[in-house]
């Protein structure tokens, strides 16, 4: 049995499905938002993970909406904690609806925020149309969200006639502390960062370095464009925490600056068993064996999977042994037999030691260590130095 509204002044206004689909509508909106401000934070700073759920493909690609600077607003707020709040503060006038001496005035609050929210879609949609040419699935849902909001308070009647100042006045003071308390919570998502002089003197000691000349390897692994003007080769270790925190920061920059860079990951195992410069020991039992799995990936045409299963994997490495790391590569498809006999091959062997002797030659004492156009940096430096880097460069 549904619920009605009786105009007369003294009756009682029953909530009714379109106020609580709206309550729902709203909560959504926010939930979603805080998601995106949390993606946003993450894959900005360099830890995010390789692909998010929404990155499906070159059109729809949640990670490039986040990094383009349409996602954020000013001093770097990103645009979805502003959202996250407007959508607190329209939950908020929905539930004065349930009120009866609240009802018309906040149905019209609520279509103003609604219309608002729509006309925000059109443009943002216009954006991802026309501009970024990509689209992010979670921003095409809050788009969603805002038109059937609009719908819902179009079909509650909202009045026409003079506003009460009065309570409006209480909207205008609920929606700014909200907003507030929305932005202060989740700025608290964002990275502590590192103070701008510690920045600049990083990337100026990273510009000011001797260029050195490093090779690509033998039948390299390369991420990216190869008519870009930035080169970043990357050695590297599939057991090093840091190693997993640094392939992703290069994921997430091959995302940022698209055809204006490419990488290229070399192999450096902190493993004795194929690295003559770790006799000390290494610790990283299986990280030689990765390293060949890899390689011969590539041949299969799965390098990048590999690649990135096995840092997905990382805390699993260390109690696994080589046959079953073939068996966790095989789970995408690759030719077992193949893989196999690739593994054991001598040219295997050579294209690895060629990495490895290459790295010492070049001073490598930790993973990892990148050069960019030739220039030395050591260890995962934070992203905000990566991206001023290149910018310069």
């Amino acid at each position: 049995m549904s619920h009605t509204v009786n105009t007369t002044k003294n009756a009682t206004i029953n909530p009714n499905l379109k106020l609580y689909s709206l309550l729902i509508l709203t909560l959504t909106g926010f939930v979603i938002s805080f998601f995106l401000s949390k993606h946003f934070y993450e894959i900005r700073s360099g830890f995010a993970f390789f692909k998010s759920f929404c990155n499906i493909n070159s059109q729809w690609n949640c990670d490039a909406v986040a990094l383009s600077r349409y996602a954020e607003t000013f001093f770097g707020v990103p645009l979805s904690n502003i959202i996250a709040g407007w959508f607190l503060s329209f939950f908020v006038i929905i539930l004065f609806a349930f009120n009866r001496d609240w009802f018309y005035e906040a149905v019209k609050a609520a279509f103003i925020f609604s219309g608002v929210g729509v006309i925000f879609s059109i443009f943002y949609l216009v954006i991802m149309v026309f501009i970024l040419k990509t689209f992010c699935v979670l921003c095409v849902i809050i788009e969603g969200i805002n038109i059937l909001s609009l719908m819902l308070v179009f079909l509650l009647k909202p009045s026409l006639k003079s506003p009460d100042f009065a309570k409006w006045k209480t909207f205008g003071i609920s929606t700014l502390i909200i907003m507030s308390l929305s932005l202060l919570f989740l700025n608290n998502l964002k990275p502590e960062s590192l103070p701008s002089s510690v920045v600049n003197d990083t990337i100026d000691s990273i510009l000011g370095a001797t260029q050195i000349s490093v090779g690509d390897g033998k039948n390299p692994l390369i991420f990216g464009s190869s008519e870009a003007p930035i080169t970043i080769v990357e050695f590297s270790d599939f057991q090093c925490p840091h190693c997993k925190h640094g392939a992703i920061l290069m994921n997430t920059l091959l995302t940022r600056f698209h055809n204006k860079l490419r990488v290229v990951f070399r192999n450096f195992p902190l493993d004795p068993s194929c690295n003559r410069s770790m006799q000390g020991g290494g610790g990283h039992t299986v990280a030689c064996e990765a390293a060949k799995i890899v390689i011969c990936a590539k041949a299969q045409g799965k390098f990048r999977e590999v690649y990135e299963l096995f840092f997905d994997n990382q805390t699993k490495l260390e109690f696994v042994g080589p046959l079953k790391l073939v068996k966790l590569a095989k789970n995408l498809e690759i030719d077992e037999q193949k893989l196999l006999q690739c593994i054991n091959a001598e040219e295997t062997q050579k294209q690895l030691s060629w990495d490895i002797e290459e790295g010492m030659r070049l001073g490598i004492q930790s993973t990892p260590t990148f050069f960019i156009n030739g220039r030395k940096v050591e260890g995962a430096l934070p992203m905000v130095i990566w991206e001023k880097v290149i910018e310069q460069l």
